[in-house]
């Protein structure tokens, strides 16, 4: 399926910035996550996560008295995506509270070459034996950043890894959801079950906090909100197999992020492992955008 040949180049650059700065955003969210999982636990920053998340994006769909975004056609699909990114985002949280944030984010950025096997069975695409040996050695490049049996990685770097599947997933329900509801309603259903269910558990997960961490708890939920939002406007734009590779911008930013403020100092095996991967991303992109059907 490559209805993303024939996007207008204005439609296809807007959805392919914003998918950029979505990146950036996210990857600063992480780095909330991780200097807060110094002294607390990874259940209560998540609960602060989704509930001011969906606290703000509240207060912002209601601006104008309108309650329609409550209204989901597909309820059912709505609450698995927002379980999809509750995995996601709980994975991740776990991997960064033992492991540092450029190493997490650089496999989690495997999910790129995991939706290009996820869209045979799930958007009935058609993959050519180019891109599945680009998903394979995009995974080796994944093996040469975690590399499993080393001392120089724990066994936490399996949660990036439970991360892209996570995301892969949520990536492609939020493109199946564009052409049943609306960018607000997506929005809103992305982390209000997951709010709601932390916020049941909050007699069992409480913890204190400083002034500086509130802050930085709501702030994680305002950055997470407006980088969701811009996520599911980009993918009502064009296709998730077309702009998937550029959220790279968010490997970029972890890396700078993890070395200057918190002195996490990339490997070279991290670095290349890290270039395979998005090579690999890169090529796919490719194919699905200027490749023929034909010698896919």
């Amino acid at each position: 399926m490559n209805d993303d040949i024939q996007l207008p180049p204005q439609k296809a650059a807007l959805a392919i910035g914003l998918v950029i700065l979505m990146g950036f955003m996210l990857a600063t969210m992480d780095s909330f996550a991780k200097y807060l999982s110094v002294g607390h636990t990874v259940f209560f920053i998540l609960w602060g996560r989704y509930f001011f998340h969906t606290l703000l994006t509240f207060g912002f769909l209601v601006r104008k008295g309108s309650f329609r975004f409550l209204r989901a056609r597909r309820p059912g699909l709505q609450v698995l995506r927002a379980l999809f990114l509750l995995g996601a985002t709980a994975n991740m949280y776990w991997a960064l509270s033992h492991m540092p944030l450029g190493d997490a984010t650089a496999i989690m950025f495997m999910s790129p070459l995991i939706i290009t096997a996820l869209s045979v069975p799930v958007l009935k695409e058609k993959v050519g034996i180019r891109r599945w040996l680009a998903v394979i050695v995009g995974f080796g490049g994944i093996l040469l950043i975690a590399q499993p049996g080393s001392d120089s990685m724990n066994a936490y770097a399996i949660f990036p890894f439970f991360t892209a599947i996570s995301v892969s997933c949520y990536m492609l329900t939020t493109r199946i959801l564009a052409a049943h509801d609306s960018v607000e309603t997506t929005t809103f259903f992305g982390t209000a079950p997951a709010a709601l269910l932390l916020t049941l558990a909050l007699p069992w997960i409480w913890d204190d906090l400083s002034v500086l961490e509130w802050g930085l708890m709501v702030a994680m939920g305002g950055v997470g909100a407006l980088g969701h939002f811009v996520l599911i406007v980009a993918f009502s734009l064009a296709p998730p197999a077309m702009l998937a590779p550029f959220s790279y911008s968010h490997l970029v930013v972890a890396v700078g992020l993890s070395y200057f403020f918190f002195g996490d100092v990339p490997t070279a095996t991290m670095l290349i492992g890290a270039a395979i991967v998005v090579s690999s991303g890169l090529f796919v992109w490719y194919r699905e955008t200027y490749a023929k059907m034909g010698s896919t």
